[in-house]
């Protein structure tokens, strides 16, 4: 995975999510970016972070995130439901 801050883009829109053809780019931390650099020149843009991952790295790291979270909502759903009944 290769991390890239404060990337400056001009796209019309940007992805949270977007699959190449050999790499998948997930961003955050998107916010429309202005820079003028004189009166009559001004870039308007994008200002974001993102993560890049080739594509079988994605699939395993997301994969692995989504398992650990079906995990932790079985445990949280069981903690629920010890509060409501008000025992084990």
């Amino acid at each position: 995975m290769k991390e890239i801050k404060n990337v400056i883009g001009s796209q019309k829109t940007v992805p949270a999510v977007e699959i190449g053809k050999t790499t998948v780019y997930v961003r955050s931390n998107i916010e429309p970016y202005t820079e003028v650099h004189s009166e009559d020149s001004v870039f308007v843009g994008w200002k974001y972070d993102e993560e890049q991952y080739e594509k079988t790295e994605f699939f395993a790291v997301f994969i692995q995130k989504l398992l650990t979270l079906e995990v932790e909502n079985e445990e949280l759903k069981k903690q629920v439901a010890i509060l409501l009944n008000g025992k084990e």
